[in-house]
């Protein structure tokens, strides 16, 4: 009988603009579909770089929204484009938080399993929406941003 092993595919892009994102300001993603791909999970990681200060909760919430199916909605009211978000976060499910406790600095999330989020299942459709509560607007440079996820499969071997 073969082993079942996890098999990582190539990291990929995340959709998402963070950059000049104002505290307390959420943005969210633009969808992913995994009805071709059928990742068994994916964990997303973020860099991200703070402005000239920081205050409050000195941290980036994470969440994720997802659907079964597209012409159903997605969670929380997200509407699964790059834009500002303006849903109601309750109905999302928290993946991370990244903290960022000094200013002008840069941070890299630790690795965040959005279908863990969804009880060990990834949805068909998923993506992430970010909630800045550094007390301060992200740095204005695209450059110092990445947005990343990767997918997780079984392979027997």
């Amino acid at each position: 009988m073969a082993d079942i092993k996890t098999k990582y595919a190539a990291a990929a892009s995340i959709t998402i603009t963070l950059t000049s994102l104002a505290n307390d300001a959420k943005r969210e993603s633009t969808e992913l579909s995994n009805t071709v791909n059928l990742y068994l999970d994916v964990l997303v990681q973020l860099k991200v770089k703070t402005g000239n200060s920081v205050s409050g909760d000195k941290a980036l919430y994470v969440y994720a929204y997802g659907t079964i199916e597209d012409n159903m909605g997605y969670s929380g009211d997200a509407s699964g484009l790059d834009g500002a978000y303006s849903g109601n976060l309750d109905n999302t499910k928290l993946i991370g938080v990244i903290s960022t406790p000094a200013a002008a600095s840069s941070y890299v999330s630790d690795m965040m399993s959005v279908a863990n989020a969804f009880g060990g299942v990834l949805p068909s459709a998923w993506g992430i929406i970010v909630h800045n509560k550094t007390g301060a607007v992200l740095n204005g440079t695209e450059n110092n941003f990445e947005k990343k996820y990767g997918g997780v499969l079984a392979q027997t071997g």
